[in-house]
């Protein structure tokens, strides 16, 4: 046919693009209605598609590098299982190695694989967007945070402030009391913020004038706060009741808002992105308290799109993001990535590349091992003449 390299690509895409769409469907139509997962069709299959032809993406590289079928199978278990071991579905991040784990977001090496977002944005999606959640996700948001609030970092708060305050009577010099002060004010920077209500409280420890009075004032501070969320808990539990008490007037009656939960929500998905199994509510890191509590009610602090795991919404600058449609535009672009590298033969020419600094090298050690060896003998024929 005398085809350009580039127009046999794209036809070679395009081909796997239509296969792909047409095998995914199947495969979401078919599972979906074996886990009786409903309304959830069309994201599925969307979000299966993109992460399909990534892979397709993957393999054409493979195929255009690789000489031999055996070099390709060794090739594929590498590949493979760190998507498996770091996709987060398997192993959760915060069980991995100090060095490769952070307690607030994504570790990078969770980033690079394609499968932790494909991952994750359907299991937000799944949670967030299905038809029941979806009419009650906004007020729980606001519910789970002063339950937060109150039930775990007021109190973490005021536990630092007392430890602050022990280490102050000791009079004894001590490097934690400063690393403590520092993160306890960072701690009311972000709460000046949050509860402007308190703000005629607020105050800063100072380690040259802390005295009893700011100690106090302190103490209040907190007080406030407390006071402030359980408020602020209460309003929202019963906004959340009667939002409830709508949608059952609306939909005809107590049962069938239940049997809307039940075709849509799924309790094994929302104990996963609620970290249920996760005893430990809260981390205190050198600088600040990072909340582990339900991280899908939770907005990330991040602004160039990196986040916790199962966090609603991405965040660029000031602009917040729905975490699925980000997480597929993410995959999107490793998929052009490759594509860009399949035309151009950057793993081909690399591959190469280093094949022939292999060769050159093992040509080097070799004449100089037999230079090594001719060398004594012409020295002693000189010698000899």
């Amino acid at each position: 046919l005398n085809l350009s390299r580039l127009s046999y690509i794209n036809a070679k895409v395009l081909f796997l693009a239509v296969v792909l769409a047409v095998q995914v469907f199947l495969f979401v139509l078919i599972g979906n209605s074996v886990l009786q997962l409903k309304g959830m069709l069309l994201s599925y299959w969307f979000m299966l598609w993109v992460s399909a032809m990534l892979a397709a993406m993957v393999g054409l590289n493979i195929s255009s590098t690789m000489q031999t079928v055996v070099s390709i199978y060794i090739l594929i278990p590498i590949l493979l299982v760190p998507q498996l071991l770091l996709g987060g579905a398997m192993i959760r991040f915060d069980k991995l190695n100090s060095d490769l784990s952070n307690s607030k977001y994504v570790p990078i090496v969770g980033d690079l694989m394609p499968s932790r977002w494909a991952y994750e944005g359907l299991m937000v999606q799944q949670y967030v967007g299905n038809a029941y959640q979806v009419k009650f996700y906004n007020q729980q948001f606001t519910t789970s945070e002063a339950s937060y609030r109150l039930n775990y970092y007021v109190p973490e708060l005021k536990q630092e402030l007392s430890e602050i305050k022990n280490l102050l009577s000791s009079q004894k010099p001590n490097s934690g009391l400063l690393i403590k002060m520092q993160r306890f004010n960072n701690e009311l920077i972000k709460m000046s913020e949050a509860v402007p209500e308190c703000s005629e409280l607020d105050i800063r420890l100072d380690p040259n004038q802390v005295n009893v009075s700011v100690l106090m004032r302190s103490e209040r501070l907190i007080e406030c706060y407390r006071s402030y969320y359980i408020k602020s808990l209460s309003e929202s539990i019963e906004a959340e009741d009667a939002l409830y008490y709508y949608w059952e007037n609306k939909l005809g009656g107590r049962k069938a808002l239940l049997t809307l939960k039940e075709e849509n929500y799924n309790e094994s998905v929302a104990e996963i992105v609620k970290n249920k199994q996760e005893h430990v509510k809260l981390v205190v890191s050198k600088d600040e308290f990072i909340r582990k509590s339900e991280p899908i009610y939770k907005y990330p602090s991040m602004v160039l799109g990196r986040a916790h795991f199962f966090a609603p919404v991405k965040r660029l600058g000031n602009y917040y993001f729905n975490t699925y449609w980000f997480n597929v535009v993410v995959l999107i672009l490793m998929g052009a990535i490759f594509y860009v590298l399949l035309v151009y033969k950057v793993l081909y020419r690399l591959s190469t590349y280093i094949k022939l600094q292999k060769i050159s090298f093992i040509l080097i050690n070799y004449v100089n091992r037999y230079l090594a060896v001719l060398r004594p003998k012409y020295f002693m024929k000189f010698l000899k003449k």
